[in-house]
């Protein structure tokens, strides 16, 4: 193998090497009672949110391996979702940093469709899977719950140790 060969294979096998090590992406997150669990809609990674051109500096800013930031941290409350906080690659960030109108979380009036929420990890499956305990599938419509269907799981697909 000549030497171009050679380096064109070295750069590839390093790319495969470092795109394997990024961060797995920032999802949302929802708050049920006292669970928390990954938030998505069902078509799609991530919960959108109000676009302001602070959100839009914000997500430029961020200097990261993890793709998807900022995201919101939503909270049932009844039968409304709201915002409460955000959060990127660093941390934490207050929501009137990019919604200065905002007097403290608000509800999530922009949502509509079908949700997922993802509550009480049991373990990876041998094909890789997360498995969960609870999964909510939440029909939205304007951020109050519509309909609300929960799955629940047991360890039997969890490989044994």
């Amino acid at each position: 193998m000549n030497i171009f060969r050679r380096i064109l294979v070295a750069m590839m096998m390093y790319g495969l090497y470092a795109t394997s090590k990024a961060s797995d992406p920032l999802t949302g997150m929802l708050a049920v009672d006292e669970r928390i669990g990954a938030f998505k809609p069902e078509n799609g990674y991530w919960v959108g949110l109000p676009r302001t051109e602070r959100l839009r500096a914000l997500a430029r800013a961020q200097m990261c391996t993890a793709i998807g930031g900022p995201v919101g941290q939503f909270r049932l409350r009844e039968d409304e979702i709201w915002l409460v906080g955000l959060h990127k690659c660093g941390g934490d960030v207050p929501l009137q940093e990019v919604y200065p109108d905002a007097q403290g979380p608000f509800m999530a009036e922009w949502l509509t469709g079908t949700f997922f929420v993802h509550l009480d990890h049991l373990c990876r499956t041998v094909n890789g899977e997360n498995l969960f305990g609870t999964t909510l599938k939440l029909e939205l419509l304007k951020g109050v719950v519509q309909k609300a269907e929960v799955e629940n799981q047991d360890k039997s697909a969890c490989p044994r140790d």
